[in-house]
């Protein structure tokens, strides 16, 4: 999720460059503690649900800072 919320905060805020070449080695083994590698278990539209709500409040952060007076 961090990567998600990095990422639109870049969009809105900054410029972004996308590069074809990795510059980190990112790797799984079977010791790791987050659930990343493992299937989610929470429903998909959940996932669309708060996806669209972190949007949603980002925009509104936006438009705070993009208009105010």
């Amino acid at each position: 999720m961090h990567d998600i919320w990095i990422g639109l905060c870049c969009e809105i805020f900054g410029k972004v460059y996308f590069l074809d070449e990795n510059l980190i080695l990112y790797r799984r083994h079977g010791a790791n503690l987050s659930a990343a590698s493992e299937t989610s278990v929470l429903p998909y539209t959940y996932r669309i649900t708060y996806r669209m709500i972190v949007l949603k409040e980002l925009m509104k952060r936006y438009a705070k800072i993009k208009f105010r007076f």
